[in-house]
């Protein structure tokens, strides 16, 4: 079981709009500046915003950094939708439906935590053999 780092913990709240996907990967980006991790974390943040920003039935989401002792996990909070998150279909004349797919491949882990207000969609990105990234939020 990996545990937090209380330190490396960043969380920020965002408008459920497309035009606020480009603040959310810039804000992870920020936060894993020159890690080699950056580009996934960055990847998955957009796909798990994106996803809370089309499916949820709030108006508004959070992000949240953690670093883990070796994986940076990346979890979107949202008020929820109809459903579970999940993939959607992969076929090659789709044309959406493939953000939890990238999320899965870049991620050694992800899930769905859901309760009765709030739906978080999370991700761990390894970084078993990279620098931690709480060593780059304090540069």
């Amino acid at each position: 079981m990996n545990m937090l780092d209380a330190e490396a913990i960043q969380i920020r709240r965002f408008r459920a709009s497309l035009p606020e996907l480009q603040h959310v990967r810039r804000f992870v980006g920020d936060l894993v500046t020159n890690h080699p991790s950056a580009d996934d974390a960055v990847l998955a943040a957009s796909e798990l915003a994106a996803n809370a920003i089309e499916h949820s039935d709030s108006g508004a989401f959070t992000v949240q950094m953690a670093h883990l002792q070796d994986a940076v996990r990346i979890e979107v909070r949202d008020a929820g939708g109809s459903g579970l998150p999940r993939p959607g279909p992969n076929g090659p004349d789709a044309t959406r439906g493939r953000g939890l797919f990238i999320v899965e491949s870049i991620s050694r882990h992800w899930g769905v935590a859901r309760d009765a207000a709030h739906t978080s969609v999370w991700c761990e990105i390894d970084c078993a053999h990279a620098p931690a990234v709480h060593e780059y939020l304090a540069a």
